[in-house]
C-alpha cells in the first residue's frame, strides 16, 4: 500500500507560505520607498519654475490636460506591463523610476490645490488610514476579490468617459460627487491588487506589485485631496 508523502506535501506548503510572506514583505517595502521617491520627485517637479509652469499651464487647457491624461495612461501602461513581463531587475527598476516620474508630474497640480487649501496634509493622512484599513482587511481576511475585477473597469472607463464629455462641453465634473465616487472606485482597486498580492501574484513580481498598489494610492490620495479642496 502507497501512503501520502505527508512530510514532503507540508515541507512544500511551508515554503510557498514562506514565499509567499517575504513577497509581500518586498512589495510593501518597496511602496514604502516608492512613496518616498514620489515625494522627492514631486518636489522636485514644482521646484523647477520651467516644467511646473508648463504643466499649470497645459493643467488650465482641458484638451490639453485631457491629451496629457491619455498620454499618461498609455506610458503607465507600458511602464506596468514592462515591469511585470521582463525577467531584469534592471528593467523592472527602470520601469518603476519612470512610473514614479509620470506620477510626479501628473500630481503637482493637485498638491498645489491641496497645499494652497491647507489640505494637503490632512488629504495623506486621511488617505494613509483608509489605504491601511483596506490593506489590513485583505491581509486578515485573505479574501478574494477577483470579483470586482469587471466592475472597476467598468467604473475606470466610465469615469474617463465622463472626463472626456465634460472637456467636450465645458463641463465641470470635479465636484464633490465625482470625487466620492472615485474614491469609492479607488478603494475598490486597493482590494482587488492587495487581494492579489496575497493570494497570487508571482512571487518574484514584487516591483511589478509595488507599482499597482502604488497607483492605487495615489490616485485615491489625488481624489481624497480633490474632495477635501472642493469642501474647504
Amino acid at each position: 500500500m502507497n501512503y501520502p508523502n505527508t512530510a514532503s506535501s507540508f515541507g512544500s506548503k511551508a515554503s510557498r507560505t514562506t514565499d509567499r510572506v517575504g513577497f509581500i514583505r518586498r512589495t510593501y517595502l518597496h511602496l514604502f520607498l516608492n512613496i518616498i521617491l514620489f515625494s522627492l520627485a514631486t518636489f522636485a517637479v514644482l521646484s523647477i519654475p520651467i516644467i511646473s509652469n508648463t504643466i499649470f499651464t497645459i493643467a488650465g487647457t482641458g484638451w490639453g490636460w485631457l491629451i496629457v491624461l491619455i498620454a499618461f495612461g498609455i506610458g503607465a501602461g507600458f511602464l506596468q506591463s514592462l515591469a511585470y513581463r521582463s525577467s531584469s531587475k534592471g528593467v523592472q527598476y527602470g520601469a518603476l523610476l519612470g512610473f514614479i516620474a509620470l506620477e510626479a508630474v501628473i500630481f503637482s497640480p493637485i498638491a498645489v490645490i491641496g497645499a494652497r487649501a491647507g489640505v494637503l496634509g490632512m488629504g495623506l493622512l486621511a488617505t494613509s488610514a483608509l489605504f491601511g484599513i483596506l490593506t489590513v482587511q485583505v491581509m486578515l481576511t485573505k479574501q478574494n476579490f477577483d470579483f470586482l475585477r469587471g466592475f472597476l473597469v467598468a467604473g475606470s472607463l466610465i469615469s474617463f468617459g465622463a472626463m472626456i464629455v465634460g472637456t467636450i462641453f465645458k463641463l465641470s465634473i470635479f465636484g464633490t460627487i465625482f470625487s466620492v465616487l472615485m474614491i469609492i472606485l479607488m478603494c475598490g482597486w486597493v482590494l482587488y491588487d492587495t487581494s492579489k498580492i496575497v493570494r497570487n501574484y508571482p512571487t518574484d513580481k514584487y516591483i511589478a506589485a509595488s507599482i499597482a498598489i502604488f497607483a492605487d494610492f495615489v490616485t485615491l490620495l489625488w481624489y481624497v485631496i480633490r474632495l477635501l479642496s472642493n469642501n474647504s
